[in-house]
C-alpha cells in the first residue's frame, strides 16, 4: 500500500462528530463480524481467523446467502430463528434466519454475545465488488449501515469476484486490519460507513466518491414467460470516483452516509415549492 494514499483517510475524522470513541491499546476492542453471503462464507471465515487473535470477536450473519438485499429487514415478520454456534474454535457466532441487516442488528443488541457492547461492525468480506450506485443494492453495505442506528462505526468490505472465488483474501485482510486501527484511534464521522472495494492485485489505497452507472439493464430477452436481463457496463464518466480508481487497480475507500438528504438541493426545493 502507498503511505500517501493510506494517510489521506485520516481527514475523514477531522472537525466532525465521531462515532465510536477512541480506545487505548490496552482496552479490549470488540468487533462484530457480519455479511450477506451467509455465516459459512469463506470471506467471513477468513476474517474470523485473521482477527480473533487480535480482538474480541463475535459473529452474527445470515444463515444463508442474501446478496442484493440492501438494507431490507424481516423485523416485522414475527419471531426469527437464531442458532448459537462457534466458529474458528471458540468464537461465538449466531446464524440468523433473516436478512443481513437483521443479523447485524442482533449482533449489536444481543447482550449475551460479549462482555461489553461492540466497538466496530465489519461486514464482508463479500464475494464480488460493491461499487458505484450498485452499493445501494448491496446487502454487505446494508448490514454495515445498520450500525449507524446505534452510533457505531462500520466498514463494508468487498473483494473482486475471481480473487474471492480463489479464496485469496490476503490483500483484503491487510486493508481491513489497517482500517480497524485507524477507526480505533480516530473514529469515524457519525452516521458514516466506509465502503471498501479490493480489486485483484491491489496496488494501494485511495479515497474516492461513489460513482454512478457501473451496471445498466438495457432490456430483457423473452423465452415464453421467462425474461432475462441484458446488461451493459458503461465506462466511468468521472475519474475521481470509486469506479475509476478501482479500474486502475486501487483498493477504494468510499465514505457513505445513512442520511440520504440531498442537502445541496434543500434551498432550491424550498424555492421550487414556494415555501
Amino acid at each position: 500500500m502507498s503511505i500517501k494514499s493510506m494517510t489521506s483517510i485520516s481527514i475523514l475524522a477531522s472537525g466532525v462528530l465521531l462515532s465510536g470513541p477512541s480506545a487505548s491499546a490496552d482496552t479490549p476492542y470488540r468487533i462484530l463480524l457480519t455479511n450477506d453471503d451467509g455465516i459459512y462464507a469463506a470471506g467471513l471465515q477468513s476474517m474470523v481467523e485473521a482477527l480473533h487473535p487480535l480482538y474480541e470477536i463475535v459473529v452474527a450473519a445470515p444463515a444463508k446467502k442474501h446478496g442484493g438485499s440492501s438494507h431490507a429487514t424481516a423485523l416485522w415478520e414475527g419471531p426469527m430463528k437464531i442458532e448459537a454456534l462457534t466458529v474458528a474454535g471458540n468464537v461465538k457466532a449466531y446464524a440468523v434466519h433473516g436478512l443481513p441487516a437483521d443479523a447485524a442488528r442482533f449482533g449489536i443488541v444481543n447482550q449475551n454475545a460479549l462482555a461489553a457492547p461492540v466497538d466496530l461492525v465489519i461486514s464482508g468480506i463479500n464475494h464480488g465488488e460493491n461499487l458505484g450506485s450498485l452499493s445501494h443494492l448491496s446487502g454487505t453495505v446494508g448490514a454495515a449501515m445498520e450500525a449507524t442506528y446505534y452510533g457505531l462505526p462500520a466498514i463494508a468490505v468487498s473483494l473482486d469476484s475471481a480473487t474471492a472465488n480463489a479464496n485469496d483474501f490476503g490483500a483484503a485482510l491487510t486493508s481491513v486490519k489497517y482500517l480497524i486501527e485507524k477507526v480505533r484511534a480516530e473514529g469515524l464521522p457519525d452516521g458514516v460507513v466506509l465502503n471498501v472495494n479490493v480489486p485483484a492485485a491491489a496496488s494501494g489505497l485511495r479515497v474516492a466518491a461513489m460513482g454512478r452507472d457501473n451496471i445498466k439493464v438495457e432490456g430483457y430477452t423473452r423465452d415464453g414467460e421467462s425474461y432475462t436481463p441484458v446488461f451493459s457496463y458503461p465506462e466511468p464518466a468521472r475519474e475521481d470516483t470509486d469506479l475509476a480508481a478501482y479500474a486502475r487497480g486501487f483498493t477504494v475507500v468510499t465514505p457513505l452516509q445513512i442520511d440520504w438528504t440531498a442537502t445541496g438541493a434543500l434551498e432550491a426545493m424550498t424555492d421550487w415549492l414556494g415555501d
